[in-house]
């Protein structure tokens, strides 16, 4: 019975930089004084709430969005940048072959 909730939850968390993001967005909006300027006047149990509401929105579009893609956005950003190439794959080196004849023992 927990399994299809257990993979929605491992395939949410293929994109963890940009639900981070969308987090941080979604309650410096919320709770800083340039959005809502909320800060202090939720209680624990709207707190709870909204933390539970913002995180429930978060996995159905992630499940909506990885139906399509395999990882997030900003995920593919950091490996093309990492990997220094457009796919974001890692170009593989050549094999390099040590001939064992030609090695010395000390």
């Amino acid at each position: 019975m927990l399994d299809p909730i257990k993979n929605d939850i491992i395939k949410h968390s293929l994109k963890p930089t940009l639900i981070y993001l969308f987090q941080t967005v979604i309650c410096t909006t919320i709770f800083y004084g340039y959005g809502l300027g909320q800060f202090g006047t939720f209680g624990m149990i709207k707190g709870i709430a909204l933390c539970t509401t913002i995180y429930f929105i978060q996995l159905v579009s992630s499940l909506l969005y990885l139906r399509k893609f395999k990882v997030g956005p900003v995920e593919q950003l950091l490996r093309m940048w990492t990997n220094l190439s457009w796919s974001g794959k890692a170009k593989m080196k050549k094999k390099t072959f040590i001939d064992d004849s030609k090695q010395s023992v000390i």
